[in-house]
């Protein structure tokens, strides 16, 4: 039983005594479950081995992404109610974003020989708790020997998925799980072919075995009642037979195996099979010779044999000497000695269907590998799919040399839309395309594995062509307003009115003036990574603009729209040419068509036009002119303005004079004014 040694912890954080911390690295983090008797350090081999060849963060110190279970907290083996024998011991304040995390069921009595039906229980909170600090939609499970059926056992059970009614699995990798059971056996009650310590009697080893003693199928595994009569140990009773854990006895089990205990298939599947090896190798009174990895039959630890899930199968043979005894057998050293074949296993889908979600314009680099294939090809198809917006979207792939590296781009409808040039020599290749609507597209790499694998790093990035704003829905009088487009970051944005180009601008926005009385329309094209894209969408202003009017002033006959000349009191009319749909703004505020003034003194008048969206400016001013006695100011003609000092022609009810040195010429009619 492991304790929790939290003085360790602190000083194992101060003086960096882990590995491998660090961001996340993967579309999906693995949650990694051992077999039966194991503990998170069952993993430390192969965690080592991301962390230094494939460059992966996996801490393998048990504190930063341990998932922790005790799964007999009552402590009583006679018992296996779930309610009082499950309970999540997770310290979730360790754990951080990273590439994996490693369950262990190690705690408790016989915690890690538990039923797997409490297990179960525990992928459902564990996968909770990798959801919540990564923020990943799906994780990849990977289980040794029994942790494969704990896995399956989450998956198979509908009720145990997340809140949502999903399971969040994208991807279940199985090492050496006896899918079909193992009847190893040794017919000591404390120890046995599984491991020293291993009760013949638990409730794992009661769950493993594919057939009893008494001649019946393995209940947990083919179906069965919870009978003792029927589910029996090799030399005893099981401590106990409530193999549901539901606190009661005599229920019919369905097995794992039976329908309808269908897996679900929307996830991918792969198998590593031990091959080569007698399974028991006649240890404990066992005779069988069946192939195997020496616990568990190849036959029974290919998944494909009970579902026709499609598992992509790696076998693994060997004729190395290895013997069974306690942690140096075949079996348990799949993991440690085989990581390039367990790496092999994770590798991602190439199906539409199965596709990794990335996110694009992620802060961090993506990570994934081109792998040897299940039938022995060297060239892989990954396959990922990413929510990008309409725009330009450009994908980058920087693979090991030798990889010859390609990338295919499809759209929403899952058709190809754009290849990259693929690569010859290089290990870089690049993508842009103006993609033409927004929604999922699945992109691929494609390239060669070697003899291994070979990692490579990606990134998708998503320029989304930009909207267009401004700060005005009209304008008047050919009046200023601020387009914006809505999307920064773009090299340049060329500018359109009516059709027609106006101006490129590295930033986005542009000062642009309307038309006068008329309606412009104004669009954007965006420039990023060489390709230019155009708006969503255009922007229309109407401008309400109303030419200056003209002021006319009427007396006797006489009508001026510049300056009238008359006597103290008189009438004037004062008229203006706003057209239709307008109204006169008089300098008094008021509206009618016409004016009438009596002015007393001199006075400046002036009028506007508007039609409520719009003012015009003021109309060139009339002078009315009122003054008693006017003189001349040079020489000059009487009829000329400029001659007088009014700047008008008098009339006969002013004051003239002509002063020393003018001359005034007159006319008989000019006369005929004053008298």
């Amino acid at each position: 039983m492991r304790k929790h040694l939290r003085f360790g912890f602190v000083l194992l954080f101060i003086f960096g005594g882990f590995d491998g911390i660090g961001q996340r690295k993967l579309p999906y983090p693995i949650i990694f479950i051992h077999g039966l008797g194991g503990s998170h350090q069952s993993w430390n081999d192969f965690a080592s081995y991301l962390n230094s060849t494939a460059g992966l963060n996996v801490p393998t110190n048990s504190w930063f992404n341990s998932l922790d279970f005790n799964l007999n907290c009552d402590g009583n083996t006679s018992t296996s109610w779930y309610v009082t024998d499950y309970c999540d011991i997770t310290n979730t304040s360790y754990l951080i974003n990273c590439d994996a995390y490693i369950i262990d069921f190690n705690y408790g009595t016989r915690g890690n020989q538990s039923a797997i039906f409490k297990q179960g229980l525990a992928i459902r909170d564990a996968i909770k708790h990798v959801r919540n600090v990564t923020g990943a939609d799906k994780v990849i499970l990977m289980g040794h020997s029994m942790g494969g059926l704990a896995a399956r056992d989450y998956l198979q059970n509908s009720t145990k998925w997340q809140s949502d009614g999903q399971h969040h699995v994208a991807k279940l990798v199985t090492v050496g799980t006896p899918h079909g059971g193992s009847n190893g056996s040794s017919g000591n009650l404390s120890d046995s072919i599984f491991g020293p310590g291993i009760s013949e009697l638990s409730e794992a080893v009661r769950d493993l075995r594919y057939s009893y003693t008494t001649g019946y199928d393995g209940a947990y595994l083919f179906g069965e009642y919870e009978n003792t009569s029927r589910v029996s140990g090799r030399v005893s009773n099981f401590f106990n037979v409530d193999i549901n854990c539901n606190g009661i006895t005599g229920d019919y089990i369905t097995g794992v195996n039976q329908y309808p205990s269908s897996l679900p298939t929307n996830l991918t599947y792969s198998c590593i099979i031990g091959t080569g090896k007698s399974t028991y190798m006649g240890l404990y009174g066992l005779s069988s010779t069946t192939d195997g990895d020496q616990i568990v039959e190849s036959y029974r630890a290919n998944l494909n044999n009970y579902f026709g899930v499609n598992a992509s199968v790696f076998n693994i043979y060997t004729n190395n000497s290895y013997t069974v005894i306690p942690n140096n057998n075949f079996h348990t050293n799949l993991l440690k000695d085989f990581p390039i074949q367990n790496v092999w296993a994770l590798d991602e889908p190439s199906t539409f269907n199965h596709s990794y979600e990335i996110y694009a314009n992620a802060t961090s680099t993506n990570t994934g590998f081109f792998t040897q294939q299940s039938n022995g090809s060297t060239y892989d198809t990954d396959r990922y799919k990413v929510y990008v917006q309409k725009g330009i979207t450009k994908i980058e792939v920087n693979a090991y040399q030798g990889s010859y590296p390609s990338i295919r781009l499809y759209n929403p409808y899952q058709s190809n839309i754009a290849n990259s040039i693929n690569a010859t020599s290089t290990s870089m290749n690049t993508l842009i395309h103006a993609n033409l609507n927004s929604g999922y597209h699945y992109f691929d790499f494609e390239g060669y594995s070697g003899t291994t694998w070979r990692s490579y790093n990606y990134k998708v990035y998503n320029a989304p062509s930009s909207s267009l704003y401004a700060n005005a829905t009209s304008t008047c009088n050919q009046g200023s307003v601020t387009l914006t487009a809505t999307e920064s970051g773009f090299d340049s944005y060329q500018w359109y009115k009516d059709g027609v180009y106006i101006t490129t601008t590295a930033t986005n926005y542009i000062n642009a003036s309307t038309t006068a009385n008329g309606t412009s329309t104004y669009t954007v094209k965006t420039t990023k990574w060489g390709v230019t894209i155009d708006g969503l969408n255009s922007w229309q202003f109407k401008d309400y603009s109303i030419p200056p009017p003209t002021l006319t002033a009427s007396l006797g006959g006489v009508s001026t729209t510049s300056s009238l000349n008359i006597c103290n009191g008189t009438g004037v009319v004062l008229s203006t040419n706003c057209g239709a749909n307008t109204i006169p703004l008089w300098q008094n505020y008021a509206t009618s068509a016409t004016l009438y003034v009596n002015a007393t003194s001199t006075t400046n008048y002036t009028v506007q036009c508007s039609n409520y969206f719009c003012t015009s400016a003021n109309s060139p001013p009339v002078r009315i002119v009122n003054e008693p006695n006017i003189q001349s100011v040079k020489t000059g003609n009487w009829q000329a303005p400029d001659t007088w000092s009014c700047n008008c022609v008098p009339i006969n009810c002013q004051n003239v004079t002509v002063q020393t040195g003018h001359t005034v010429n007159h006319s008989r009619q000019a006369m005929d004014l004053l008298y």
